[in-house]
Order: structure tokens, then C-alpha cells, then sequence
């Protein structure tokens, strides 16, 4: 009977995650799976240890399931979903400037810029692990958001964040995608500095357009990536790719100096094709190129040089894109 124990737990717990995934697994019961599920393991041991003392001849491993089962359904009510919180913090009078920390985790994070003229913070979180948000006010004030200590939980509620951030002072964004997917619509924000390092999550930025310039700088990962500005931006980006597909979409009227390390994923880069252009390849890579019929040669040779539209010498708000060191993934730009 020993030689079965192995077998059927490994069996049971990849049918309860089955039926979880399924959506057949109440989220209470799903919870408290994440919670206990130790049990199940401390069951299997008893069933090698101890077989013959063995309960009604029944697994240690089926009472260990009963007993999770019965936690599920009496426990439901007495705090053991938890993962339902709210933060909402007002924009102290004397904040000149807020710096904004957010380190997703597995969550999916969704961030956008407060319809509210005083919201420092605003933050709601549903599931497990629920996020922790620290505070520090002053003429610099500092929001930092990361998960708040927790279990393992593979069954629980899938977590999302919801959070609103400042919108009417500067903004200094630092972002950590981690494995759950990020989306950040900062269009109405007054950023000024954004930091974003990819993890294996998808990531979805919409940047602001006409106002103050603003840097942008990306760290990047096995996720895949969308970076969009919005018409009439000012930006400063550079970014190290790494194998997660990246595309990048510029607005029109955009002033912009784009530098760019790709790896082995895919780049596509949406250019404005009335805009006057300039592109410069340092170093090729071994995936495939390919130029819009919009940029000219002006130097070089093979997939190295020089590309600028025949617009470039009216002047005009300048895209500038410098890739300086291209690597396996095609880059492709439109």
C-alpha cells in the first residue's frame, strides 16, 4: 500500500487544481487549500509512517482533505478570504512632487491617473496576497506598493490591484512587472521619470503626450512589452530588451531620442511617418531587419549606418532612435 501513497496524492492534488483553474472550486474552498495545504502533505507522511494505525482503515491523506474541506466551508465567514482592502490617501497641501513605487508580484496590477485632484493614493485589492502600501509624506512624498507578507497559495483567488495615482504633480514612476501583467495608463499624469523593469508578465504602458518632458527607462524581460506615447510627447528613453516581444508606438508631433539594446525577442517600432526621423544602427545582430520606404541611407553599409527621412532638414520636433547594439530577435520598424 506504501507504493500507492505517492501516486494518488500527486492525483488528488492535480484534480483539485484542475477543478480550480476550471472554476469549479469555490474561492473559499480555494483559500483554504492555499492555507492548509500542508496537510495533505503531513497526511501522505502519515500513510508511509503509520499505515496500519490508519483511522477506519481510511488515508491520513482523505482525513487531511476532509478536514481542509471543513475548514473551507466554516471559515469562509471569519476572515480566511481576507484579500479585500482599500487604501485612499490625500495629497498633503505642501506635496511638491511624489515618487511612486509599485512592485506587482503576481498580481494584475492596473494603474491609472486619479480623476481627483487630491488623491495621493488611491488603492483597492482583491484576492491574495493583498498589497502593502507605505506612506511617507513631506514637500517629497514617496508611495511604495508591494505584496504584503503571505502564504504560498497556487489555489487562491487570482489577485488585481486597481490603484489611482496622482495627477496633478510631478511624477516619478518606478515600476517592477514581476509575473503578474501591469497595465498603466499614465496619460493624464505630469510624469517626469519612469522606471520599468520587466519580469515574466505582460506589460502595457500609455505614456503622456504634450507637457513637460519626461525620461523613460526599461529593464527588459521574458514578458512581453507595449509602450505607447500619446501625440505631442517629449521623452528621453533608453531600454535593454531581453527575450520577451517589445513594441513600441510613438504619436504624432512627438520629440523624442530613442535609444534602444534589443535581445532575442521581437521589436516592432511605430514611427509617425510625417515625422522627421533620424535612425542609427551601431552594432547589427543576426535577426532580420526591416526599414520603412520612408528612411533614406545616408551612411554605412549592410544593416549598419545611418536612415533619415527627407524631411529631416525642415526641422520640426525630432525622432531620434539609436540602436546600439541589435540582437538575435528581428527588429522591425513601421
Amino acid at each position: 500500500m506504501k507504493d500507492r501513497v505517492l501516486p494518488v496524492a500527486l492525483i488528488a492534488i492535480g484534480l483539485i487544481w484542475l477543478l480550480f483553474a476550471t472554476g469549479f472550486v469555490p474561492a473559499s474552498l480555494g483559500v483554504a487549500l492555499g492555507r492548509f495545504w500542508p496537510l495533505l502533505l503531513i497526511g501522505a507522511g502519515l500513510d508511509v509512517w503509520i499505515p496500519e494505525r490508519r483511522p477506519l482503515a481510511v488515508y491520513f491523506t482523505a482525513w487531511a482533505a476532509a478536514l481542509i474541506l471543513v475548514l473551507g466551508i466554516f471559515l469562509s465567514g471569519r476572515g480566511l478570504t481576507g484579500g479585500e482592502h482599500e487604501v485612499n490617501r490625500v495629497l498633503d497641501a505642501g506635496t511638491q512632487r511624489v515618487t511612486f513605487e509599485v512592485h506587482n508580484g503576481s498580481a494584475e496590477a492596473n494603474l491609472r491617473t486619479s480623476a481627483q485632484g487630491q488623491t495621493l493614493v488611491y488603492a483597492r485589492f482583491t484576492g491574495d496576497p493583498v498589497g502593502n502600501v507605505q506612506v511617507s509624506d513631506g514637500r517629497t512624498s514617496t508611495v511604495r506598493i508591494r505584496p504584503d507578507n503571505s502564504f504560498f497559495n497556487p489555489f487562491g483567488a487570482r489577485t488585481r490591484w486597481d490603484i489611482d495615482v496622482p495627477g496633478t504633480v510631478p511624477l516619478d514612476m518606478r515600476l517592477d512587472g514581476g509575473s503578474g501583467p501591469l497595465v498603466a495608463d499614465l496619460t493624464g499624469s505630469l510624469l517626469e521619470s519612469l522606471s520599468l523593469d520587466v519580469g515574466s508578465g505582460p506589460s502595457t504602458l500609455d505614456l503622456p503626450g504634450g507637457g513637460t518632458p519626461y525620461r523613460v527607462e526599461v529593464d527588459g524581460g521574458s514578458g512581453p512589452v507595449t509602450v505607447s506615447f500619446a501625440p505631442g510627447a517629449s521623452v528621453d528613453m533608453s531600454a535593454e530588451l531581453g527575450s520577451g516581444p517589445t513594441r513600441i508606438r510613438v504619436g504624432e508631433g512627438t520629440d523624442m531620442r530613442l535609444v534602444l539594446d534589443t535581445g532575442s525577442g521581437p521589436l516592432e517600432l511605430d514611427l509617425p511617418d510625417s515625422a522627421p526621423i533620424r535612425l542609427t544602427i551601431e552594432d547589427d545582430g543576426s535577426g532580420p531587419l526591416s526599414l520603412p520606404r520612408f528612411l533614406e541611407r545616408r551612411t554605412g553599409r549592410g544593416d549598419t549606418g545611418v536612415w533619415e527621412s527627407s524631411n529631416l532638414g525642415d526641422g520640426g520636433r525630432v525622432i531620434d532612435v539609436t540602436l546600439e547594439d541589435v540582437g538575435s530577435g528581428p527588429v522591425t520598424i513601421r
